[in-house]
């Protein structure tokens, strides 16, 4: 039998952990686990996340939540399968599960506003909730 670096059920080992690391942040928000759960009746709630600049002037625009920004900070971390606290080039292309192209090079960069070849907390928040402010019809205009 080859060896196709997946187990029996077809998955990759970065799949396999990025499931594992899904998992432990699903039993940490579960009652007990002091990380904002039983809906701040019992347990003191998570901590929000800090935002500054434009990511921090876009959340007040928009009015969002504390809750909110932990949902953003959520799903950043999940992208984040390192735990390095930024997502790099291959993070953010496997979590949208295209290949590398002029275009997707392009994309990532105008997200870098750094040039450093990562995506910040801040980056990531300022591009979600600009990414979020337009229709299905309006970004398929730019392609």
């Amino acid at each position: 039998m080859k060896n196709t670096g997946r187990d029996s059920t077809g998955r990759s080992k970065k799949e396999i952990e990025k499931e594992e690391k899904r998992s432990k942040q699903i039993a940490a928000t579960r009652p007990g686990s002091g990380k904002g759960c039983c809906f701040g009746l019992l347990c003191k709630p998570a901590p929000v996340p800090e935002l500054t600049g434009m990511a921090e002037q876009a959340a007040d625009i928009l009015g969002l939540s504390d809750r909110d920004i932990r949902r953003l900070r959520f799903h950043f971390d999940d992208i984040d399968i390192d735990g390095s606290g930024e997502i790099d080039y291959h993070e953010f292309f496997q979590f949208v599960d295209e290949p590398r192209s002029p275009m997707t090079d392009a994309l990532f960069k105008l997200i870098d506003k750094t040039g450093r070849g990562v995506i910040s907390w801040e980056d990531f928040v300022a591009v979600t909730i600009t990414y979020c402010m337009y229709s299905r019809s309006e970004i398929l205009k730019c392609t």
